[in-house]
This record gives structure tokens, sequence and C-alpha cells, in this order.
């Protein structure tokens, strides 16, 4: 293996001069440096959502929105408001971390932060009781359980009722898809409903409802 000195030339892997010398140098070098390159990227995703989650919650508890201004010199009004408009490529990252931030204040942030992305997600869902997230034997499960083995502890240990996700996956030509997503998007406005899912699974249910699967039969 190469010396810990090899690698310092590869500190900035996306500059020029890196990406020339990773397609040059001798292959062990740049095995080795692709590998630690990959692992701080592993270990930036991983923390990327303790941090985010961890930060945005003390944040909207002390309403640091407050102190800013939009565009148009008013307020804001909320964190995510604030956020959305003033971090926009942050906020691609932050939804999830903030939103479970927020949905779960019976849980300590520290601990929070020591969850993996899924199993916090998973927690903060609403289907899951204020007394369930505040069990110390479900935090930890949180920390270091795999996504799937999480889910199948808070329903055989705790009664609760998660589903695991489901992707319905829809290709069609341009035209029909926008003319599917303009459909759905009035049915979210007639309906309050902004999720794609949300709106979908209601547009199927009022079909039902309509009579048309009995009648189909």
């Amino acid at each position: 293996m190469p010396s810990d000195k090899s690698l310092k030339i590869f500190t900035d892997p996306l500059g020029a001069a890196a990406v020339s010398r990773l397609m040059e140098s001798p292959i062990t070098d740049a095995d080795a440096a692709i590998s630690a390159i990959l692992q701080a990227c592993e270990v930036s995703q991983r923390n990327i959502f303790a941090t985010l989650a961890v930060t945005l919650r003390i944040a909207n508890d002390r309403e640091i929105f407050k102190r800013h201004v939009d565009a148009y010199g008013e307020p804001f009004r909320d964190t995510e408001t604030w956020i959305k408009a003033m971090y926009p490529e942050t906020w691609r990252y932050a939804k999830d971390a903030f939103s479970a931030a927020v949905a779960m204040p019976e849980v300590p942030i520290e601990d929070i932060a020591a969850m993996k992305r899924c199993n916090a997600v998973l927690l903060a869902s609403p289907e899951v009781s204020s007394a369930v997230r505040r069990d110390p034997a479900v935090i930890e499960a949180a920390k270091t359980s795999t996504e799937k083995e999480f889910r199948e502890h808070l329903n055989s240990k705790h009664n609760q009722h998660l589903e695991r996700p489901w992707t319905l996956r829809i290709t069609g030509p341009e035209s029909g898809i926008k003319k599917i997503e303009s459909a759905l998007d009035e049915i979210g406005e007639t309906w309050n409903l902004t999720d794609r899912f949300g709106q979908l699974e209601a547009l199927v249910e009022d079909w039902r409802q309509g009579g048309h699967s009995e009648a189909a039969q």
C-alpha cells in the first residue's frame, strides 16, 4: 500500500491536476486514492443528515428565520421558507432531516444525530406514537439496525403498522405524462394534497367510490 504521504496529492479530487494524476498514476496509488475519496464521500453522506437535522431543529426552536428577510424585505414566516429561499441547494438534502427533527420533539437531538437517515425518517412517521419514540430501546435500534430490521422491530415489538415503501414506475410519452401531472395538480388543489402519491391514491379511491370498479366486473 502507498504511504499516507503519497495520498496528499489527491486532497482536491475535483481539481484538474488531481483528476489527471488519478488517470495516469500507478494503479496501486490510484486504487488507494480512489478508495480514500469514496470513503470520505461515504462519511460525508452519513454526517450530512445528522448535521442538518441538529442545526435546523435548533434554528427552528430559536426562530432564526425571524432575523432574516426575503427578496421583498419581509421577514420570513418559518424555517422551511427561509431555508428554501436562502439555501436552495441545501434544502434538497435538508427536507428529510428537517421534517424528522421537528416531528420528534420528544427525542433528544443528539440521539437523532446518531441515527441512520432511513431510520430517523421512519421513526418520525405520524404512525409512530410519542411513547414509542421515547423508548430507549427504540432509539438504540434506530442507531444500529438496518431499515428493514428497524421497521420489523417497530411492528413486532411495539405494535406499529408501518408498511415498507413500494415504487410505482410509469414511463410514457412526454405529452401524456404532462397531461397526467396536470390532472394530478388539479386534484391536489381541489383536495389540498401536495404529494403525488396522495393525489393518485385519492383519484383511485374516488373512482372506486363512484362504482366504477363494480361496473367493470
